[in-house]
């Protein structure tokens, strides 16, 4: 599934301040809503058709550290290689959402707790499914 080929994988790790989040987003669901299917504009183009045009599988993850939220995402791109112009795209729209902290890598970029999740038989039904996971 994602070791198919890890090049074409985005690790996505946003931490935002807990009681803003859900003042503004109420659920994890409702922010991932609003990111890929919102018609937030940037560069005249809405969220929706960014991810349509630009990712085509996914999964996410969250969990509470302290007084923040970290979301994780793995998307899969459309493009073989991921390119600057498209990591920097979509920083800026997850930042238009609400300020935050964003890192974006590869896969060798997540931390230890997504490895073993990961590479974990059960692993991956600690994920909600997101894009076109849900086909075939």
């Amino acid at each position: 599934m994602i070791n198919e080929n890890q090049k074409d994988w985005i690790f996505l790790e946003i931490k935002i301040n807990l009681p803003q989040f859900l003042i503004k987003f109420k659920s994890v669901s409702n922010f991932y809503r609003l990111l890929s299917n919102g018609n937030y504009l940037f560069n005249r183009k809405p969220n929706r058709v960014f991810f349509k045009t630009n990712f085509y599988n996914g999964f996410y993850r969250s969990s509470i550290i302290g007084d923040r939220i970290k979301l994780v995402f793995l998307l899969k791109s459309q493009e073989k290689l991921i390119n600057e112009r498209l990591i920097l795209e979509l920083k800026i729209r997850i930042k238009k959402l609400m300020y935050c902290d964003v890192n974006v890598d590869d896969l060798n970029g997540m931390d230890e707790v997504d490895r073993i999740l990961l590479n974990s038989v059960n692993g991956i039904n600690f994920y909600q499914k997101i894009l076109g996971s849900y086909t075939g």
